[in-house]
């Protein structure tokens, strides 16, 4: 379940956009994550009667030279019980055009796009989208 939320946490960060040069350093910069499938957040991951998992945020960061840090916020209700938690992820990009691929040892690939101070990445059925 751990797993599943990483990756979709960075698959909604790179869903972040930047501008639509291919150079690294127009890129550059903090994405917020702002929707998932179109839903704002908080957004409910998995939920099992009264227990879930929610993303309440999700910041990347794309550094110059072709890095990445990625920190996610998640909210677990279980039996009653909330708890608040942070993910941290780092790897690397890259960029072809708009197309950009995020990379890390701890969740693998993740491609999408960035352009215009948006990125959009796909994963498992989830669009998530950020913004500058």
């Amino acid at each position: 379940m751990r797993r599943f939320v990483v990756l979709l946490a960075i698959a909604t960060l790179a869903a972040c956009g930047g501008d639509s040069s291919t150079s690294p350093g127009v890129v550059t910069g903090s994405y917020s994550l702002r929707t998932i499938n179109g839903s704002p957040l908080p957004y409910t991951l998995i939920q099992i009667g009264a227990d879930k998992i929610e993303i309440t945020a999700d910041v990347i960061i794309l550094n110059e030279g072709g890095t990445f840090t990625e920190t996610t916020s998640e909210r677990t209700t279980e039996n009653g019980v909330v708890t608040t938690s942070t993910i941290d992820d780092t790897g690397t990009y890259t960029l072809t055009g708009t197309a950009i691929t995020l990379t890390s040892p701890e969740t693998g690939s993740i491609s999408g796009s960035v352009s215009g101070g948006t990125m959009t990445l796909a994963l498992e059925g989830l669009a998530a989208v950020y913004s500058k």
